[in-house]
Parts: C-alpha cells; structure tokens; sequence
C-alpha cells in the first residue's frame, strides 16, 4: 500500500472513533480521564493527600484525620458570660467544657466511649481560629480514634450533647467534674455552685 492509502485509512479510522464511545486511539490500557470506576480502596488512597497545616503548631507523625461531625467547629473565642464571666465558646456560641478527670500535664482524655458520645471532643481543624486565647496555651491530642483534640491550658476540650443552642451551659458542674472552659483552661465556676446531675461521664 502506498503512502497515500495509508493515510485515507488512517483518516477514516479517526472519523469512525469520532463518532463511537469509548473508543481508544492509543494502546497502553490507560483509563480515559474522568472519574474512576469505584475510587481507590478506603484505606489505601491512590495518592497521599496534601498534607495539612498546622497554623505554626510543629506536627510530627501521621497527619490527623479529618475531622468531622458537630465538633469540629472552625473557631474558638473568649466571651464575657453574664454569671460566669470570661469563658471559652465555639464559632457558634456553644459552651466549651473540661472534665476534672482529665490531666493537663502531660495532656490526657480519659472521656472516651459512651462518655465521649455525651460529651463530643472538640476536634482540631488545620484552619481553626482562634480568638481572645493565648496562643501558647492552645495545643491538641491524637485520641485513640485517630481524631486530634484540642486542648487549652493543656485541657482537653470537649462539647456538651444536651447543648442545643449558642449559650446553653447545660453541661455546667455536671458530677462536679464538668465545667465550662475558661481562656487559659481553668474551669468557670459561681461562687458556692452545686453540680448538677449524674449524667455519662462522670
């Protein structure tokens, strides 16, 4: 076959594919770009994922897990609370809580299980901000899920289940052992208070 046939066939051969789906030009087995059928294996990603930021907190190891859920807020502040005074809020104004069983130095939860599912760890976010804290004193915690944890004062923090709206402090002197969060970490307490209920936890 001359130079020409050739190149009419190779010409009709483009058309057809043109006009055919799926069809593939070049040899390799290589998967059209796109989606992939399936995705890759959960826990085994195709490609390591960017790693994410600390906002100048050194981290060292296996990057945390995303979080996620209601306790993964993207920021912590200080407000001023009518009866308890300076204490520590999420973005959305819900409470922010420390349980006395905890240890500070060095930092430990021992809220996990059922009690963590009353009270939710509050998660850390590589973009978390942070508002009215000393940054020295913020840190965080790998738990036993893989979920990293913030801490303040060396605390860990946690939310409160039965808090439903920003302000509620439902979770306040719970088993005498859970306290709203103070900026440095400390626990907010009324004067001569009484703890509320037993509740998981305590």
């Amino acid at each position: 076959m001359n130079v020409r046939g050739r190149v009419v066939l190779m010409g009709s051969a483009v058309a057809a594919c043109t006009t055919l789906a799926g069809c593939n030009l070049f040899s390799g087995g290589g998967v059209p770009g796109g989606t992939v059928p399936g995705g890759p294996v959960s826990g085994a990603p195709a490609a390591a994922p960017a790693r994410p930021t600390t906002g100048g907190w050194p981290w060292r190891g296996t990057p945390p897990i995303e979080p996620r859920g209601a306790a993964a807020p993207t920021g912590l502040r200080a407000m001023d609370d009518y009866q308890l005074g300076r204490i520590l809020v999420d973005n959305r104004g819900r409470a922010v809580y420390r349980y006395d069983r905890d240890s500070p130095n060095p930092s430990v939860s021992r809220c996990v299980g059922p009690c963590a599912q009353t009270w939710p760890p509050v998660l850390w976010k590589p973009n978390l901000s942070i508002t009215g804290v000393d940054p020295t004193r913020v840190g965080r915690i790998r738990r036993p899920d893989g979920t990293v944890q913030v801490t303040v004062g060396g605390w860990p923090l946690y939310h409160y289940s039965e808090d439903s709206s920003p302000g509620d402090q439902n979770g306040q002197g719970v088993n005498n052992l859970w306290f709203v969060a103070r900026p440095n970490g400390t626990k907010a307490q009324v004067p001569g208070g009484s703890g509320a209920g037993a509740v998981p936890g305590g």
